[in-house]
């Protein structure tokens, strides 16, 4: 079972993605604003500023999305029957995608096979949600490019967990 309590974002605009994703009624904040190398309870190795510089480009970058207050679950869409833990049963519940996007949510977290990721987050802005979707965003340059062109034909975020790039 996958237990999301965290979807990491990195993206050179922070601050911008942030305001987008705020107006859009989705909450983030910065769960690790100091580099590991750098807090004090590791200050006994006798790091300093620039010695791990993409830890510290990656600390200027990431935002995290997390259940919290603002954010909440519209519904849960899973291509197979499954048996949810008891803290996911309160959920709408759906075997599809359309039946999930029926309840018009603001953010799309795409989290399922690499072969559908790119068709499910073009559906997802075509249906006007911004999406989030875990790495990779497709499998080929070609899909990645028809996301991101619908991304900025639509004005919608589109963001891929773990790779640094936003549309």
């Amino acid at each position: 079972h996958h237990v999301y309590h965290l979807y990491v974002i990195r993206v050179q605009n922070r601050d911008s993605v942030t305001n987008s994703l705020t107006r859009a009624g989705v909450s983030t904040s910065i769960h690790y604003p100091i580099p590991l190398h750098l807090q004090q309870c590791f200050s006994s190795l006798g790091y300093v500023a620039g010695d791990c510089p993409e830890a510290e480009r990656a600390e200027q970058e990431a935002r995290t999305h997390s259940r919290e207050p603002g954010l909440g679950i519209t519904a849960l869409v899973n291509r197979s029957p499954r048996d949810l833990p008891d803290a996911l049963r309160p959920y709408l519940f759906f075997d599809n995608f359309e039946d999930g996007l029926a309840t018009d949510p603001d953010l799309v977290v795409i989290a399922t096979y690499s072969d559908s990721h790119a068709d499910l987050a073009i559906r997802a802005m075509e249906a006007g949600a911004h999406v989030f979707v875990e790495k990779p965003l497709a499998l080929t340059a070609e899909d990645a490019a028809r996301v991101t062109g619908t991304a900025r034909r639509l004005g919608h975020t589109s963001v891929i967990e773990g790779s640094g790039s936003t549309s």
